[in-house]
């Protein structure tokens, strides 16, 4: 949503300067996680940093053209959606956990702590997550979420797997 901020000068002119504000945070192969802010310009290298500082509904993550290597789990918040380019958006991730099913055993994990579920209203699309023959424990994890969406993703080669979906009595 964009604001708008007016001030009228002495001779009665109206100058009005819109404000926008920021729906889409990037993450790019030439990114910084330190000194980057999210912004087109000034994108974050990492999915993992995406999620930590993108945490308000409504918000978008654009993961841009490449390959990102990821060794955390990256936890979505609610009302978050990440979107990519394509199978040319490649997570690759090496994020293991134990021989144990746990909520954090993907590379995308969907987490919702609250009894019953919540309603997610996100999306995960056009992207390729590779768990690096075998070396990611899982793609995508949705635990206690309703209305998430992925559509067009491509998943390879993880060790337990691609996608999960639990209800909210699965695995308290």
């Amino acid at each position: 949503a964009a604001g708008n901020i007016s001030a009228v000068s002495s001779d009665s002119t109206t100058i009005t300067l819109e404000v926008a504000v920021e729906n889409t945070f990037y993450i790019s192969t030439t990114g910084n996680d330190t000194t980057g802010n999210g912004s087109i310009n000034s994108p974050w290298k990492s999915l993992y940093k995406a999620c930590n500082s993108v945490t308000t509904s409504g918000k978008t993550i654009h993961v841009k053209a490449g390959t990102y290597i990821e060794t955390l789990s990256c936890n979505l918040a609610v009302g978050v959606s990440i979107e990519g380019e394509g199978v040319t958006s490649v997570i690759k991730s090496h994020y293991t956990t134990p021989n144990t099913i746990t909520i954090s055993s993907a590379a995308i994990s969907l987490v919702s702590s609250a009894t019953g579920t919540t309603n997610g209203n996100q999306s995960i699309s056009n992207l390729k997550l590779d768990g690096d023959n075998l070396q990611g424990s899982g793609g995508i994890l949705v635990k206690k979420r309703s209305n998430v969406k992925v559509h067009d993703v491509t998943i390879v080669d993880f060790f337990k797997n691609g996608i999960a979906f639990w209800g909210p009595s699965a695995f308290n």
